[in-house]
């Protein structure tokens, strides 16, 4: 009975895992950004590498977090309504390799004609990709 159990928890661990981890660095953004529109947050938390991020805030910006700091953080932002506003929105996704990351481009389109661009590092973790920074670095609207 004890190794039925432990089957299970195996092959549902895996599940998880799969659910949470894209196949493509673009499918990786893909998935958050689903997980935003419908106002997720586990599956939000879930699609980002968390540790990478902390490592990415360090090292570009001298930020010192611990990446449990930083996913509660990012949590209570999005608990706090904190979710972006992806109505009248078209995006395109492209994805470049850099060195030894994966940067994913987002180029958006406003129904009001303006235009947003944000770049992402795309992490290969034990499971498949997940996004590693967010708005790293950043255009501002147009």
């Amino acid at each position: 009975m004890k190794s039925l159990i432990a089957l299970f928890a195996m092959t549902a661990s895996i599940t998880n895992a799969s659910e949470y981890c894209a196949q493509s660095p673009v499918e990786a953004l893909k998935r958050l950004s689903n997980a935003y529109k419908s106002r997720n947050i586990d599956k939000s938390l879930n699609a980002i590498d968390f540790n990478a991020w902390a490592k990415s805030a360090s090292n570009i910006g001298g930020v010192k977090i611990t990446p449990h700091e930083l996913k509660e953080e990012y949590k209570k932002n999005l608990e706090n309504g904190g979710f972006p506003i992806y109505t009248g929105l078209s995006c395109k996704l492209n994805q470049k390799q850099n060195g030894s990351a994966v940067v994913v481009y987002e180029a958006c389109s406003f129904e009001t004609g303006g235009t947003y661009k944000t770049n992402y590092t795309a992490i290969k973790s034990k499971c498949g990709w997940k996004i590693g920074s967010l708005y790293m670095p950043n255009k501002a609207l147009k």
